[in-house]
């Protein structure tokens, strides 16, 4: 099931909150809205079952594409610093 809502409208914290409670899935796959509307930022839930299961890959170092910065800058008016 995917959900089109906005991030911070009582309609999407209302969605988190009954996923939480209804324990629907141990992993929620939120697109992400900063960076990059192709990756996704994964919410887990340590109520549900499977969550025991869950595993992870290492982690990565992150190389931050410069040519977001002035986009990011322009867009969202977060006054980003990546100095």
């Amino acid at each position: 099931m995917f959900a089109k809502i906005e991030a911070k409208s009582p309609a999407s914290q209302q969605f988190g909150e009954a996923w939480i409670k209804e324990a629907r899935s141990a992993v929620l796959a939120a697109t992400g809205i900063v960076l990059n509307k192709f990756e996704s930022n994964f919410v887990l839930n340590p109520g549900h079952p499977d969550f025991a299961g869950i595993t992870h890959e290492a982690s990565q170092d992150f190389v931050f594409d410069r040519r977001f910065h002035d986009r990011l800058l322009r867009e969202s008016g977060f006054g980003i610093d990546l100095q």
